[in-house]
């Protein structure tokens, strides 16, 4: 009998992804997708009933508030996830940025090509707020020297900010899922990196100064972020803030002036929004 897994499918609207992010780091989770506003999770093993109820009260408020539907499961026999996974994640371009998943395939010319091996954290370029990083990436005119990316999840925007600049580079999550896939994708694309696993940036690797700090984490995170953040920026060093939903995003953008730095770029779409920030000289 061949290894046994778990499915289980929530369709979501626009804007309710993030709060998914405890479900995701379920540590017998393997891999998670989207598919026309459908949010999988493929976890090892078979999940039994009393199992399926850890889940329960991640979705109440999602059920209460947006009108979803009960989670639905599935026993999968034989499942070949990780061929599944190349099945279902099509190269993305973003920018010059082109990101891709089988290692057979060839980048177009003139594309920055990010190649991730492994994608069972969150960060494949097709949310939104990812893409809203990597446009803002290619927006600095001013190569950083030491950089920060604070909750890399699957680690593409440090793969992107290797591939742009030769710099000083450091990535960390709070879970230990997403330093091991950055840590392998780094691997992958040849990337020479710290990926370290830091509550916050409370690791003695994040202790600055940095010309640049990338966080695509949720509002409460930033908020809890923003003294070591601000902290940690250079003289006219730069924060990309993104996770941020367009309801609490003038509090970010209240608590970040506060600490001194400057709104320089704010972009929104579908619920989501990402600012770009200066420390003034």
């Amino acid at each position: 009998m061949g290894e046994r897994y778990t499915q289980f499918n929530l369709r979501l609207p626009n804007g309710y992804e993030a709060c998914l992010n405890d479900v995701a780091r379920d540590e017998r989770v393997l891999l998670c997708w989207w598919d026309r506003a459908v949010f999988s999770v493929l976890l090892s093993g078979v999940i039994r009933a009393e199992e399926r109820r850890r889940f329960e009260p991640v979705l109440e408020s999602l059920v209460a508030e947006a009108g979803i539907g009960q989670l639905s499961f599935e026993r999968v026999e034989d499942y070949s996830w990780r061929e599944m996974r190349q099945a279902r994640m099509e190269p993305l371009q973003v920018g010059r940025f082109w990101i891709y998943f089988d290692a057979n395939v060839s980048a177009p010319e003139g594309s920055v090509p990010l190649y991730l091996t492994e994608v069972g954290a969150f960060g494949t370029g097709h949310h939104v707020t990812t893409g809203h990083c990597l446009q803002a990436l290619e927006r600095l005119t001013q190569p950083p020297r030491r950089v920060a990316d604070v909750g890399c999840g699957s680690g593409v925007l440090s793969l992107a900010i290797a591939a742009l600049w030769d710099t000083e580079l450091v990535a960390c999550d709070i879970d230990p899922k997403s330093v091991l896939v950055t840590r392998d994708n780094f691997a992958a694309n040849g990337v020479n990196a710290q990926a370290v696993r830091s509550d916050g940036m409370a690791h003695p690797s994040m202790q600055g100064p940095y010309d640049l700090i990338v966080a695509n984490v949720l509002n409460d995170v930033l908020q809890e972020l923003a003294p070591d953040i601000t902290a940690r920026l250079s003289p006219q060093g730069k924060a990309i803030l993104s996770g941020i939903s367009i309801s609490g995003c003038d509090r970010i953008i209240d608590l970040y002036t506060a600490h001194g730095l400057t709104l320089e770029h704010r972009q929104e779409e579908r619920g989501w929004a990402t600012l770009v920030l200066t420390r003034p000289l």
